[in-house]
């Protein structure tokens, strides 16, 4: 399967990943009691980090299918795409805390990282929804 190909395929999986966790994080969680509010939140945290997993690959395939040499790390590709003028500023740094927290939810297992990562959802959702709007292959 060639880069453009996986692309589209990246592409669409990371629409509906985005699209699932602007929904969970839209629940009112008021109107649930603790137990469920927690599993409602480690759906948010669930959810995010298949996002950061999916941003990542959808941006190296798409920059693959523009050129040769694309970073397969995820921060290089970000650092990358930065330089390629694909990323402005403000959307790397996003992007790298992103990958940040999703590293430390998934090998750091504290509640104080889990909680840390909440209220941040959201804004990270917003960077990675504009950033999937600017996808569009020639």
């Amino acid at each position: 399967m060639e880069a453009t190909e996986k692309f589209y395929n990246f592409r669409s999986d990371w629409l509906k990943a985005l699209v699932s966790l602007e929904q969970i994080l839209n629940v009112d969680l008021s109107l649930y009691d603790e137990k469920e509010q927690d599993w409602i939140k480690n759906g948010q945290i669930q959810k995010f980090e298949i996002c950061t997993e999916l941003m990542w690959k959808t941006l190296r395939f798409y920059l693959s299918a523009q050129e040769f040499d694309v970073p397969d790390a995820p921060k290089k590709l970000l650092k990358h795409a930065l330089l390629q003028g694909f990323l402005l500023e403000e959307e790397y740094l996003q992007l790298y805390e992103a990958l940040e927290l999703r590293n430390r939810l998934s090998h750091i297992y504290k509640l104080a990282v889990f909680e840390e990562a909440l209220p941040i959802l959201p804004i990270i959702y917003k960077t990675m929804r504009q950033v999937y709007d600017k996808l569009q292959l020639p």
